[in-house]
């Protein structure tokens, strides 16, 4: 399968073997290319063709995404599953968390946007 087939599948263009797709990203990842793991997330968060949508596996990938490669982009979506209690645990602390870490860290602007959506809704701080 060509990467043209893999992006397309993930941005949902193509007909690619859904299972065949997540198996190569998967080998990938078990060969240590971390963005992998970024990417089996956004497959499971999205529940794409005949993979059905889990949020936790999505969160455990993209947990993996960020130990194992700094993805900035996995800490966000893990940050908005927490934020959208998608998860087990969900927490606005956690949201908070990994949002203030993105924004300390890099000056993220999607993390500094939802900060202060939280702070003007008064989750996990006070409203302001």
């Amino acid at each position: 399968m060509s990467n043209e087939d893999k992006f397309n599948y993930l941005v949902g263009l193509s007909t690619v073997d859904a299972e065949k797709a997540m198996g190569e990203l998967i080998e990938w990842s078990d060969k240590g290319f971390g963005h992998a793991n970024f990417l089996i997330g956004v497959i499971y968060e999205s529940g794409k063709n005949s993979i059905s949508r889990d949020y936790e596996k999505a969160a455990l990938y993209y947990e993996k995404a960020v130990v194992e490669s700094r993805s900035v982009q996995a800490m966000l979506r893990l940050a908005s599953l927490h934020y959208l209690k998608r998860i087990g645990g969900s927490s606005d602390e956690m949201a908070f968390r990994f949002y203030s870490e993105l924004y300390e860290s890099n000056k993220n602007s999607s993390s500094s946007m939802m900060l202060g959506a939280m702070y003007f809704e008064g989750r996990f701080v006070e409203k302001t």
